[in-house]
């Protein structure tokens, strides 16, 4: 299958079942199955018997594995919520609630060669797009939080659906 509209919507987890759903004459049949492998929009799903008749819909039950970002996110509630650490004590919330604060984030342990450049094979960027991925890709503490923002049909869901942006 191809995903057309969420890119990251299905994902390979043990604890998100894909129901397919069929139409066969009158009958509908649901039919069951996991994500096996999974390369950007294309999913090979390993179903518990055979699929026959109309697609009409396929959906997912469950939830995928949490995504690095999502297990930070645990981590960081579990923290404040013992008491460990005050929620203004870290940087990402001390930059969006505190802005006029310094805020003081972590020290990477990166060795930048040279600023890398953004090429995007298959469509060319306007320049507002490639500020933002600029500002995404950029180790400046000024840069850990940026937020894309703009109008209707100013491309803000086609910029966030393109493929990763490749260095040179």
């Amino acid at each position: 299958m191809t995903c057309t509209r969420f890119r990251t919507r299905i994902r390979s987890s043990k604890n998100q079942v894909v129901l397919i759903r069929t139409r066969n004459g009158a009958s509908t049949n649901n039919v069951a199955g996991r994500a096996n492998h999974i390369d950007g929009r294309d999913v090979r799903v390993l179903v518990n018997r055979s699929v026959e008749g109309k697609l009409v819909s396929v959906s997912t039950i469950g939830k995928g594995d949490m995504t690095y970002a999502e297990v930070a996110r645990r981590r960081t509630i579990l923290l404040v919520l013992q008491c460990r650490i005050s929620l203004l004590s870290h940087p990402f919330f001390q930059c969006i609630w505190l802005p006029d604060e310094h805020t003081s984030w972590p020290k990477e342990d990166v060795t930048i060669l040279k600023q890398p450049r953004i090429y995007f094979p298959e469509r060319s960027l306007n320049p507002s797009q490639e500020i933002a991925v600029e500002k995404i890709l950029s180790l400046s503490d000024d840069n850990r939080v940026v937020m894309i923002h703009g109008p209707p049909g100013t491309g803000k869901t086609t910029f966030g659906l393109l493929p990763t942006p490749m260095s040179l």
